[in-house]
């Protein structure tokens, strides 16, 4: 009976518990990353070892349409790669920006909001972030989304940053793939949502 209960406890001790692991945030051989690294985090959990970086991309454009003639373009990657034996495997990837803006540009991850979870108990990590993305030449909100990611699948909230000056924006709009989403995401989502809406930088 004692011997049963030991195996019992084990049992449960051993699920598979998402844990975030120390990292370097330096890309590994055999993962592919555009840009330069903004911030990355990595965890094990029921799948196995996962990794999720978050890279900026920016660079200048000439000979377009514009008065000056000039413009930048800047976009923002994340991917998702899931460890198997010694390979990585890319489970998601994501890609936004603004192309050829005339203006100050930004794309641009939220700092500080990357996170892992485990809202569900499934022993399998959900990551969540945001980032804004904006092309304006005055004090205004950038447009901003908030994403969760469980494997695969993906939940959305879009709207715009707050911006105090201006007392503008701050305002979202739920995407419908949050109609299908595990109970007690989008309460997350919301409340990441307020957490991080308040636009500190203009860049």
């Amino acid at each position: 009976m004692k011997k049963l209960t030991l195996l019992l406890c084990f049992a449960i001790g051993a699920k598979a518990q998402v844990k975030t692991l120390p990292f370097d945030k330096k890309v590994p051989t055999g993962i592919s990353v555009k840009g330069k690294v903004s911030d990355a985090i990595k965890w094990q959990d029921q799948t196995g070892e996962n990794i999720v970086f978050l890279s900026l991309e920016r660079k200048q454009v000439t000979g377009v349409d514009t008065p000056s003639g000039d413009a930048q373009t800047a976009k923002v990657h994340a991917y998702q790669y899931n460890k198997q034996g010694d390979k990585y495997q890319l489970v998601w990837e994501l890609k936004d920006g603004i192309d050829e803006c005339p203006l100050d540009v930004a794309a641009t991850f939220i700092p500080k909001s990357l996170q892992v979870t485990d809202l569900d108990a499934n022993q399998k990590g959900e990551v969540s972030f945001l980032y804004k993305t904006a092309c304006r030449g005055d004090v205004s909100p950038a447009a901003l989304k908030l994403l969760v990611y469980e494997q695969k699948s993906k939940y959305i909230l879009r709207g715009e940053t707050y911006v105090k000056m201006v007392k503008e924006g701050g305002k979202f709009t739920i995407d419908k793939s949050f109609t299908t989403a595990p109970k007690g995401f989008l309460d997350f989502a919301k409340k990441q949502w307020n957490k991080f809406k308040v636009e500190e930088s203009f860049e």
